[in-house]
Order: C-alpha cells, then structure tokens, then sequence
C-alpha cells in the first residue's frame, strides 16, 4: 500500500514537472536588454549549445565570449529570428 502511494506520487510530480516545462516553452519571451548564455539561447531556438557558437563564429549571432561561455544579448537573438524568417518568407515567394 505504501509502495502505491509512493509510485503515484512519483507519477504526479512527473506529470506537474512535464506541465510545467511545456508552460515554460510555451510563455517563454526574450527581453532585448537581457543578457543570455549560449545554453539558454539552443534551448530557446531548440538547438545545440554548439550550434549556437558555430553561429557566433559565422557572425549570424552577435556574442561575447566572457568566463569561458558566450553572452548573447536579447536584442541579438531576435534579430537572427527575424532575419531566418525573412529568409523563408523570399523562399516562398521564389
């Protein structure tokens, strides 16, 4: 019996956290004068962490490397938003 309490509690706490993460990714917005870290940005975008600096290095995401990781400004990241999605709009009209 109390091993059944145990398990089901489990799977409410698992559940909450799943609800919670899917609220998060969802409510989620990017303030242009906050500074973000590399990891912080690959999960916003949902790529890697080194995705994110191989962008850096090619100059599509302007970064500052500072105490061994990159700070990416908010204002940064929504101009590359911006311009992947001016590139798909001039696909669609191709």
């Amino acid at each position: 019996m109390m091993w059944t309490a145990v398990l089901r509690f489990g799977s409410l706490l698992s559940l909450a956290g799943a609800a919670l993460q899917l609220y998060d990714k969802r409510f989620q917005e990017i303030k242009p004068n906050k500074i973000y870290t590399s990891e912080a940005v690959a999960k916003f975008l949902g790529i890697s962490r080194v995705e994110v600096v191989q962008l850096s290095r090619a100059g599509l995401i302007r970064a500052h490397l500072g105490g061994g990781n990159y700070h990416i400004t908010g204002q940064s990241i929504l101009e590359y938003i911006g311009k992947e999605g001016s590139h798909g709009n001039k696909e669609d009209e191709s």
